[in-house]
């Protein structure tokens, strides 16, 4: 982050003056203002994604739940047809 100061010093150091020391300062400040801008962006991606792993990660317990139920419900069946026999 580019404070004022810090451009002006740069610019300076750079051989501006006058009208082009004022652009490099006000683009300067322009590509600063557009990182801070995008900061939140990437942060709502990143929210986005970890919602969307855990999402996929429930579905998958919840599959695997379904199976071991299913399975245990199999099981009790043969356990009742073979207690009859």
């Amino acid at each position: 982050m580019s404070s004022i100061s810090e451009l002006v010093e740069l610019g300076k150091q750079l051989g501006y003056v006058g009208e082009t020391l004022r652009q490099f300062i006000k683009d300067g400040q322009n590509r600063e203002r557009e990182r801070r801008a995008e900061e939140p962006e990437a942060e709502k991606e990143r929210i986005q994604a970890e919602k969307e792993r855990i999402q996929a990660e429930r579905e998958k317990l919840e599959l695997s739940a379904r199976i071991e139920k299913e399975r245990i419900q199999e099981e009790r069946k043969k356990l009742e047809l073979s207690a009859r026999i």
